[in-house]
């Protein structure tokens, strides 16, 4: 019975009994015509009615214990025994109804507890920690940005020394008393020229043996630039020492950064420059008490974005600079220098890329379709290589992004960020963690996918490139998903 039976349950007695109101009387005789449960259920209720009568009748109480019993219930004594048990009454029997939904109560209990010992066994049997710590990926990321960046950009020892001032910032001082070389010649030279002159700075960085002194320069804030003096000495085909002094003249560090050899069929730097920058040079202009020429980039806005002070004689890199919307970026270059005259040595050996430039976009879209983000452009640079930790399966790869006057690296690594990286503060604007040097960087996780975005080149470059990769925040499992997984192993074990 459920509905209408379970609400006349109480009314049925009472028609037993003859104690309902004319109205309550034909609501139950209505109900009646149309139930056989519920006629059913009155019919035993009259032949327990009739058997309690007949028992009363065989065996009557003796006249005193009625009597006294009549005057115990007072005015109650005349009221039918059905009425005793109305839903008013604290002594009411539980309905129909009543019943069904204790039933129901302990039915979910029962679901509730099996449901949660599931739960329980599945959480305990999911695998623990299953993404790999990453405690702090700037220095991989660095260092794969400096092999990349001296072999796709005509920098000279600039760079490596760039990097290793980023970590000494005891050894910087204002930039205001330095001397910067005049930013124009005297004579024009054509467009043809300008790629030769480019053409011999990157022969010569490779060749020659440059021993002296240079100032780099690197605004660190919106408005500040700072200082620092630092040693070069490149040895022909074998790297560069490179030192930093403090600015009482002590050697606060040194490194050494081998000879980098261009992989074979990859792009030029100097023909990345050509193709993306309208190139102008002058004659005629002195740096370091050399005679030198200026070769001058301007974008497509008519901007100058980069200038390059070659030695006339040698094609040694004299001096460069680099410059954003907000003006200097970055600039290094001689204060002293010696040249020393080519010698033929052999060929430091570099370690072999799994993935060459030139494969580079079919490599980009292999792994694209395996869940890393290796887009052929990044913030208006061209893919130009992808390289990887392993041939099959990788962990990490590590694309680099460039025109020839700035780079952009990109490390991502499967696993956790475990930790705020050293030497950088959170940036809310960008949402990552941020390093605020001469050469920028960023990291931050996604997904299962910590990220890090290096660069040479503006604050601009670094915020652009860093906004064409997902920010989805780290990863969460569930309590459902974990449980999930533990079934799924708890099965593929039985099955195993």
């Amino acid at each position: 019975m459920s509905g209408p039976c379970d609400e006349l349950a109480e009314l049925r007695s009472g028609l037993v009994d003859g104690a309902l109101s004319p109205q309550d009387r034909e609501r139950v005789i209505t109900h009646l015509l149309g139930c056989a449960e519920c006629r059913a259920d009155v019919a035993e209720l009259r032949a327990v009615r009739d058997l309690l009568g007949r028992s009363a009748r065989s065996t009557p109480a003796p006249t005193p214990l009625s009597d006294r019993l009549v005057s115990i219930a007072g005015d109650a004594s005349a009221r039918p025994w059905t009425k005793a048990f109305d839903g008013g009454s604290p002594l009411a029997l539980p309905s129909e109804r009543h019943r069904a939904r204790v039933r129901a109560l302990l039915g979910v209990i029962a679901v509730g507890a099996v449901a949660t010992a599931l739960g329980i066994t599945g959480w305990f049997a999911a695998p623990v920690g299953s993404l790999a710590a990453v405690a702090d990926p700037a220095d991989e990321a660095q260092a794969e940005f400096g092999a990349a960046a001296a072999e796709l950009s005509v920098t000279g020892a600039s760079l490596s020394a760039l990097m290793l001032l980023d970590s000494l910032p005891e050894a910087t001082r204002d930039a205001a008393d330095v001397d910067r070389p005049p930013a124009r010649g005297r004579d024009e030279v054509g467009e043809a020229a300008s790629l030769d002159l480019l053409e011999r700075a990157l022969a010569a960085g490779r060749t020659t043996t440059v021993d002296g002194r240079q100032a780099v320069l690197a605004r660190v804030e919106e408005h500040r630039v700072v200082a620092a003096q630092v040693g070069i000495d490149t040895r022909s085909r074998q790297g560069t020492l490179v030192s930093v002094f403090a600015p009482s003249g002590s050697v606060l560090a040194s490194s050494f950064a081998p000879a980098e050899v261009a992989a074979s069929g990859g792009p030029s730097p100097v023909d990345l420059i050509a193709h993306t920058y309208a190139l102008s040079a002058t004659s005629g202009v002195e740096v370091a008490g050399r005679t030198a020429s200026v070769v001058e980039a301007t974008d497509r806005a008519g901007h100058v974005a980069k200038r390059w002070w070659v030695d006339a004689a040698t094609g040694v890199l004299l001096w460069q600079e680099s410059y954003d919307d907000d003006g200097l970026s970055t600039a290094a270059g001689f204060t002293s220098v010696e040249v020393v005259p080519y010698a033929a040595v052999p060929a430091a050996r570099t370690s072999t890329r799994f993935l060459t430039a030139g494969l580079a976009s079919a490599s980009a879209a292999r792994l694209t379709s395996s869940g890393w983000d290796c887009s052929d452009e990044v913030a208006g640079l061209d893919l130009l290589q992808v390289s990887t930790d392993t041939p099959t399966n990788p962990r990490s790869v590590h694309a680099v992004y460039g025109d020839g006057a700035s780079t952009v690296s990109v490390l991502q690594r499967h696993g956790r960020l475990s930790g705020a990286p050293s030497g950088a503060a959170w940036d809310d604007g960008m949402e990552v963690w941020r390093h605020k040097g001469a050469v920028r960087w960023a990291t931050w996780q996604s997904g299962d996918t910590v990220y890090t975005v290096t660069t040479d080149g503006s604050t601009k470059l670094l915020r652009q490139a860093v906004a064409a990769f997902p920010h989805e925040g780290p990863v969460r499992t569930t309590t459902l998903g974990r449980v999930r997984e533990g079934w799924s192993r708890i099965f593929a074990d039985l099955k195993g």
